[in-house]
């Protein structure tokens, strides 16, 4: 599959009128074609099943570089596997595009894709803590939607509760940034921690409680167990 055949498939399933709606709606600089979901998911679908690694990031990145709302999704969908191997090339990728994020869907398929990166590599959390710390708004976002990869988990082993420990500082730096996006990732962070380990999470909520918001800390008290 090339870029012009993703690009040709996209403008087939174009909808103007939901384009006109989500451009508005997502406040997004991107060309918005309307294409739906069930599209997008597909074409990545075939997109991984038809290329090697080096071919799907290529790809990939002639497709983000359309400027194209739907081809920035599909370029993430290209990417979202979790045994990808080798993965330097498909992380890097990622890394160019966040700060050129301007939307909540596009950060949020690159982060569904990236969770697999980290996971795979814990050592990018190094990155990941950089863009927390930025106070672009998409960068900070999607850092603490990677996050997510240890803080819902389960069964952490050792090493994953130390990462999920810088997770959780990250999350708590983020805390009197009151921008909306921002404080949605926050609460799904300590929402999804809530539910594994709620004596760190009400530890939170007692020295940090007067930093959040107050939808965040409504979340919270509902996402713990009584």
């Amino acid at each position: 599959m090339t870029r012009d055949q993703v690009l040709s498939a996209l403008r087939a399933a174009a909808d103007p009128a939901r384009a006109e709606g989500l451009s508005k709606h997502h406040r997004t600089a991107s060309m918005v074609m309307g294409t739906g979901n069930a599209v997008l998911a597909d074409l990545g679908a075939q997109i991984r099943a038809s290329l090697d690694v080096s071919e799907r990031v290529a790809l990939a990145r002639e497709l983000w570089a359309t400027q194209i709302h739907e081809a920035r999704i599909v370029a993430t969908q290209a990417l979202k596997q979790a045994r990808l191997r080798p993965d330097d090339d498909a992380w890097a990728a990622m890394v160019d595009w966040v700060a050129e994020v301007d939307c909540a869907p596009v950060a949020d398929h690159l982060i569904r894709a990236g969770q697999k990166r980290v996971l795979a590599d814990p050592a990018r959390l190094d990155t990941v803590a950089e863009w927390a710390a930025d106070d672009a708004l998409w960068p900070r976002v999607i850092a603490l939607g990677l996050g997510q990869s240890w803080t819902g988990m389960k069964f952490p082993k050792d090493a994953d509760l130390t990462h999920r420990a810088r997770v959780v500082e990250m999350t708590i730096a983020a805390l009197p940034d009151h921008r909306r996006p921002v404080q949605g990732a926050v609460t799904e962070v300590l929402c999804d921690l809530a539910k594994v380990d709620p004596d760190t999470t009400r530890h939170i909520l007692s020295t940090h409680g007067d930093a959040m918001a107050g939808a965040v800390r409504k979340s919270l008290l509902r996402a713990l167990p009584a």
